[in-house]
């Protein structure tokens, strides 16, 4: 089989003189529509943009499966033609029975990654685990878990967690009680691309912070100017409090800090009383 690839994206492959085109969905993996042998056959996608069936342009089912909770396939219901698309940037592997996932391989049997993460604990603290939550969560490209419904999901943290820790910012290092940050609409990858905008600035991602309180804060905010393109909301997951939307990252760690210095004088002026 020979793969065509636009960066992370499957755009076709041929295999046996059978050609196939892949539409998805703007800047996701989110597939739209297959062309193959001149048709043009549509997805039909769940809340996660995982195929569920596949429909000819008169509207007929020509694919149709039903899935374990970790994308295992366990029953066929309809296969008039070939669908090797799984959970978002997963290709699924005849010879093998595992999903590519673009980093590293997963075994939808097992619902785990074969392979330790690339990006090690900045991924999370299981070196091979798929998503917390399948059912909310997706990985495109392997590496880290982004939760699909900000509702109830946990954001990026604008200074690392385990940093913030470290150094006593005690405010700035819980899971959900701190504001987190949400790219609206979220697009895959946009975790991974904040994680880059800071990393130069930041060192690696796990281990402790080894300057000061105010050191650790400069160092997060740079970077982040370069996402200036992207979009979201600041937000408090534990809650569902908005500290402020429609903001880049760089305004919303501005919105942080705001936040955080309310805390601490609130914290002192109790203190004090």
């Amino acid at each position: 089989t020979q793969f065509l690839w636009n960066g992370d994206v499957l755009l076709s492959e041929t295999r046996e003189n059978i050609h196939k085109t892949y539409l998805y969905e703007p800047e996701s993996f989110r597939p739209l529509a297959l062309v193959q042998d001149n048709q043009v056959y549509f997805y039909h996608l769940d809340h996660l943009g995982t195929p569920q069936e596949i429909s000819d342009a008169r509207g007929s089912i020509v694919w149709s499966v039903q899935y374990r909770a970790y994308g295992n396939v366990v029953r066929k219901q309809v296969e008039h033609i070939q669908n090797n698309l799984r959970f978002q940037g997963q290709y699924f592997d005849e010879e093998t029975g595992l999903h590519y996932n673009r980093h590293r391989y997963y075994d939808p049997g097992l619902g785990r990654f074969i392979n330790q993460d690339p990006i090690g604990l900045a991924g999370g603290t299981s070196l091979y685990i798929y998503a917390q939550n399948p059912v909310s969560s997706v990985d495109p490209y392997g590496l880290m878990p982004w939760a699909w419904n900000g509702e109830t999901g946990m954001g990026h943290h604008l200074v690392p967690r385990g940093k913030a820790n470290s150094v006593g910012l005690d405010l700035l290092s819980t899971k959900r009680h701190t504001p987190t940050y949400f790219p609206e609409p979220y697009q895959p990858g946009m975790h991974e691309e904040l994680h880059r905008a800071q990393k130069p600035f930041l060192g690696k991602l796990q281990g402790p912070w080894k300057g000061t309180q105010d050191e650790l804060i400069k160092a997060s905010r740079q970077g982040l100017e370069s996402l200036n393109h992207m979009k979201g909301v600041l937000k408090i997951p534990a809650t569902g409090e908005i500290i402020a939307s429609n903001v880049t990252p760089t305004e919303a760690f501005d919105k942080l800090t705001e936040w955080h210095d309310l805390k601490l004088a609130s914290t002192k002026t109790k203190k004090d009383c």
